[in-house]
């Protein structure tokens, strides 16, 4: 994540930018719940610190004032990026993305047994929020999306496109002629790391040699 956070200033410097998604495990460390996060890191600086591991994401250090400011959305040329998916329910209680945007920002770290929550807070934790949902593939949680729904999802952020993750795929490719790209890969199976990359208007998967590839 300092790398992220270097990067994202080294990037301005340079004329460009570094876009760091809200995603559904930034938002369970804020929450302290650390159950996927590696023993290196529990066991490591906060044993040296003395400081629990969550709290070092707490609002008054830098790296949890900075993860406070990030988007679970944004748009770029057209591209919409975010790490689960958007779901129906979704645009249909929000006006628009920077709607979204607020409603995760305002409840990442709400506690749900002190406040009655209502339609918009549950978007930040349950199935159908943009940390989460996973409709647009097959899941036993949610229905998959059909290639109409998801062309309204487009039309209703002026997008073209849409970038996911947090559902895993065997290797960065495009679903639903090209209007949905994943990029969740498992980079030990594949003995590769991938990334897509948006050129010229077209996508390709590159891999860890440098590969690339036109996606369909």
């Amino acid at each position: 994540m300092w790398l992220i956070y270097r990067l994202e200033q080294e990037a301005v410097k340079s004329g460009g930018r570094v876009h760091y998604l809200m995603g559904n495990h930034e938002l369970m460390v804020l929450r302290g719940d650390l159950r996927y996060v590696a023993e290196k890191y529990t066991e490591g600086i906060v044993q040296k610190g003395r400081i629990s591991y969550d709290r070092l994401f707490g609002e008054q250090t830098e790296p949890g004032r900075w993860l406070r400011t990030k988007n679970a959305i944004v748009i770029i040329n057209g591209i919409l990026f975010v790490h689960g998916g958007i779901s129906p329910e979704l645009i249909r209680h929000h006006k628009n993305i920077t709607d979204i945007n607020r409603t995760v920002r305002e409840n990442l770290v709400l506690a749900p047994y002190k406040k009655l929550l209502g339609q918009e807070e549950m978007f930040v934790y349950n199935e159908f929020g943009p940390l989460w949902y996973r409709g647009f593939f097959v899941d036993r949680d949610s229905p998959q999306l059909t290639e109409l729904q998801i062309e309204d999802i487009l039309q209703f952020f002026g997008a073209e496109a849409v970038v996911v993750g947090h559902s895993e795929t065997d290797s960065v490719m495009s679903h639903y002629g090209g209007l949905v790209y994943s990029i969740d890969v498992p980079a030990e199976e594949l003995h590769s790391l991938q990334a897509l990359l948006w050129e010229d208007g077209k996508f390709y998967r590159v891999k860890g040699d440098g590969e690339k590839k036109l996606l369909d």
